[in-house]
Parts: C-alpha cells; structure tokens; sequence
C-alpha cells in the first residue's frame, strides 16, 4: 500500500525468475562475484559426489563386515552383493572412488577464500545430501526385500519369509533415526539460512533511511510481509525442492536399472506418460503464479488494515472513525475473496489432470508386465518389485505435476522477494538530489524541492540564512511545502537540487506529525523515581 492508503502498482511475474532466485539463494554459500554461480554448481555437484561415494563406502564396508563374520546369513540377505565388491575392488572402479573422494576436497580448496567464511553451511548441507542418499538407498533396500519377501510367500517357504520380516524390522529400526535426523538437519539448515538472510534484508531496510523511502514512493507493497513470511517461505521451500530433486535424480538413477532389468518397454511408457503428464501440467498451471502473486499481495494489505487499527485506536475512537475503517478493511478483504476464488478454480481444473494422471500409473505397470509373468519368464516377486520402482521412478519424473501448486506459490514469493531487493539496491543511478553540509547555523541555498516521486514542485529556488539564536516561523496555505521543508531540512525528502546547511542531525530534534516512540522504552523514559524531588 502507498502511504495515502491506494494500491502500490504491482510487479509482474517475468521470465527472469531463476536469475532472481540465484541473486537471493547464492549468497549464503558463495559471494556474488563474476561467475559465483557457477562456481557454487559446480562446488554442490562436487559436494554431492564426495557424499555420495562416502555412502558407498559405508555400505561396502558393512556388507564385507557381515559377510566376513556371517556368509551365509549375508548371502541370504543380499545374494551377489559381497561378489560384485570383491569383483569392483579388483577392477579399475576403485580408481572412481579414490576420484570421488580427492576431487571434490580439491574443488573445495581451489575455492577455498569464497567458502571459507561460509564453512558452516556447506557442512550442514554435506549431512543433509548424506541422510537425504542414505534414505534413497533405505528404498532401493526395501524394494528387494519385498520382492524375496514376496517370492517366499508364494513358494510357501515359511524359513525365508520369516527371515525378510526380521530383515524388514531391522531395516526399519535403521531407518527410524535417519528419517527423522534428515527431517532435523533440513529444518535446522534452513532456520539458519532464514536468520542470515533476514539480517541481510534488515540491514538493507535500514541503511541510508530505505524503508522511508520504499514507504512514501510506494515502489513495492507490504514489505514487512516479504520479510518475514517471504523469506521464511523462501528457505523452507528452497531445502524442500532442492532435495527433492536429489531424491528424484537418486531415484531415477537407482530404479531405473531395476526397470530395465525387468522390462525395457517399461522404462519408455514411464518416460513418455511422465513428459505428456508435465507438459500438460505446466501449460495449465502458468495461471496459478499471477493468482498466487496478487494472493499474498491481497492478503498483507488486508492484514496491514487491521494492523492499522490497533496501532491507531484511540484516534480512531477520538474521531469516530469506526465506518471508515470497517469500510477500509471490507473492501481489501473483497479483494482477497475475489482473488483467491479465482485461485481455486484454476486449482480445480488443474486437480483434474492430476488426478487422473496419479491414478493410472497403480495398474499400468501391471498390464505392462502380464505378459511375461502369465509366460513364466518373471515371478510374482518381480513383478511386485517393477511396480515400486515405477512408482519411483515415475514419482520422481513427474515432480513438476506433483508440486506444481507449491510451485507456483514459490514463484510469486522469489518474485516478490527479488523486487524488494532490486528496491532496496536499485540497479540505476540514482537522480540529482539535494545537497546536505554540516555547518552550525541552517541555511539553505537556492533549494528546489519535489514530490518523492518527483511528480510535483513544492518549493522553487529557496534561499534562507537564519542566524544563531534566530526563530523561524513557516506559514502558508495547505498543500505549499511547509511540513515537506522540513522533511527535506532532515534529509528525508532529498528529491530536488540545491544545498542545505545544517548542524548535525544528531544534534537536532525533529517532531513528527504522527507521535513516535520506539516500542519498549516509553516505561522508561517517562518513570519518575518514587522518592523523586516534587513528585506528589
């Protein structure tokens, strides 16, 4: 809202968006220098590889360790696996390994004076991508214990079926404490990245008078709103979207080959119902990212109304202004109504899509599969495990249609949260402006002020000298600059061209026309000690 109370004009939605993304997400891990970005790809996918074969090793050395104590037990379990090891140890795939450990530690230290300061981060995301694989791999375990699960039960082997139930309860028990750490770390990174955040965006508010500036130009609405649920929104959802993408590539990369040894006719209906079904999300979801911009818009400045009327009560009450204000409110909310019925039509049209393209996929496979399990080339176990790893695979493939609303909403948020940036930190330079010079008297020399939006002359070619001990009284009309010439005098309003004198600011008092007092000090400064001189 502008500060007569009108709608600010609004930002639309461009096609800029992961540009503005990275401006807002990067520097938390790398400083915005000329080719930070990719530098910051390239450390995460480093990053992610150097986890990635840790994981590996930790299986690996788990596996050995129990076939060495137990074969048998271990080859039950897991059959071929400590074969496949030995044969990889053996192989020049123990060369990728030692590359995937070495290399990244290299990247990280050919970089190390952008990251140094920011170490903190990054190993917080190096245990969130460990949990976030480690949870990955807890599936792909999962499916092959269903798959000899499932066999045992059809062949009626009673010894093997009780013995993938006490591998499922220790699967199980394993798992407990990595989902729930995974869940932890996430929240716990982006809790940190929310504080770092807001204190950049709070230091940029307050240095050199911003949020005066944002508030009487009305360049953006509801800046307290971007600052506090946007980027709250921002970094929850950032973490969110950046594993789930992980978890997806992850599940693509280790479901697939399950598929493709099941079926290759498999592999490409599920490629080919994953891109039509995207395709046909995003064409119809492009509406919700304006729905969803003006929705958080609509619903600050309905919340900003009612915040209005509890920090003015008492005038309010003074005067009576009860109609207008219920007025004021009514109309914001109908706006909110108006926009967000729109909202959930398009919501609805698109629920359409969605869920008729969820539902299909629980029996795709399956006809896909009859053939070769009524042939006998597959068992029932086969085909059950085919059907969670296209569950998987599909899953991860379709995550544009899955999360297209959460999407959506993101989008509105980095587009509001770029704008308040680009407010804040204006790329252009800024237009002339008044001149300020400390001096012990006030003077002002041949001083043109505007409108802060330089819209309107209030004061033209003003020159005034006022000597020490000297009092000066403004008059006029409504509407002449008096209360403005003061603003400027304060370096507030700097719209305009000419020089003021004055002493500094530090040493001036100015009164606002609105009464002001920061919050939490107004018991203080006006307490009388009890055993005060004159106190009654």
């Amino acid at each position: 809202m502008t500060w007569d109370g009108s709608p600010a004009p609004v930002r639309p939605v461009n096609q800029h968006l992961w540009k503005k993304f990275v401006h807002i997400a990067q520097p938390y891990f790398s400083p915005l220098v000329r080719g930070g970005g990719w530098i910051t790809v390239l450390l995460m996918g480093l990053l992610l590889v150097w986890v990635f074969v840790l994981l590996f090793l930790c299986v690996a050395a788990v596996t050995l360790a129990g076939h060495h104590l137990n074969p048998t037990l271990t080859d039950t379990i897991a059959p071929g696996l400590s074969d496949l090891l030995h044969s990889f140890w053996d192989s020049s795939g123990v060369l990728l390994v030692i590359a995937g450990l070495v290399l990244p530690i290299g990247g990280f230290l050919a970089f190390g004076r952008q990251v140094r300061s920011r170490w903190q981060p990054w190993a917080l995301l190096a245990l969130v991508l460990f949990l976030s694989i480690a949870v990955t791999g807890i599936n792909v375990g999962f499916s092959y214990i269903g798959n000899f699960f499932t066999n045992a039960l059809v062949h009626k082997d009673q010894a093997q079926a009780y013995l993938f139930v006490g591998v499922y309860f220790a699967g199980f028990l394993l798992g407990i404490p990595i989902v729930a750490l995974y869940g932890y770390m996430q929240s716990s990174l982006g809790l940190r990245w929310r504080e770092w955040l807001t204190d950049n965006f709070l230091g940029a508010y307050f240095q050199g008078r911003t949020y005066y500036d944002i508030e009487i130009t009305a360049k953006i609405d509801n800046p307290d709103q971007r600052i506090s649920e946007d980027i709250r929104t921002f970094t929850r959802v950032t973490l969110s979207f950046l594993l789930i993408l992980l978890a997806s590539f992850m599940d693509v990369v280790s479901f697939a080959g399950i598929l493709w040894a099941k079926s290759h006719l498999l592999v490409g209906v599920v490629l080919a119902y994953s891109l039509i079904g995207t395709l046909l999300t995003v064409l119809m979801g492009r509406r919700l990212v304006r729905l969803n911009y003006d929705q958080l818009r609509y619903e600050a400045d309905f919340r900003y109304a009612l915040v209005h009327v509890r920090d003015n009560a008492e005038s309010i009450a003074f005067y009576r202004g009860e109609a207008q204000e219920v007025q004021r409110i009514s109309s914001r909310f109908l706006r909110v109504l108006r926009n967000y019925n729109l909202l959930i039509g398009w919501q609805r049209n698109l629920s359409f899509l969605t869920t008729a393209y969820r539902y299909l996929p629980v029996v795709l496979p399956y006809l896909v599969l009859f053939p070769q399990y009524f042939s006998g080339k597959i068992e029932f176990g086969d085909m059950t495990q085919a059907n969670f790893a296209f569950a998987q695979v599909y899953g991860a493939l379709s995550l544009v249609v899955s999360q297209i609303q959460d999407i959506t909403s993101f989008a509105a948020g980095v587009d509001r949260l770029a704008a308040f940036t680009d407010t804040m930190i204006p790329e252009t330079a800024p237009p002339e402006r008044i001149q300020s010079e400390e001096a012990p008297q006030l003077a002002l020399e041949n001083v043109t002020l505007l409108t802060p939006n330089a819209q309107r002359t209030l004061v033209e070619h003003l020159s005034v000298h006022l000597p020490p001990k000297a009092c000066l009284i403004i008059v006029g009309p409504s509407g002449v600059g008096k209360s403005s010439l003061l603003r400027a005098i304060a370096g507030l309003w700097q719209q305009g061209t000419g020089l003021i004198r004055r002493p500094a600011l530090d040493t001036m008092l100015f009164l606002p026309q609105r009464p002001y007092m920061i919050l939490g000090v107004t018991a203080r400064a006006i307490a009388v000690p009890r055993d005060a001189p004159g106190r009654q």
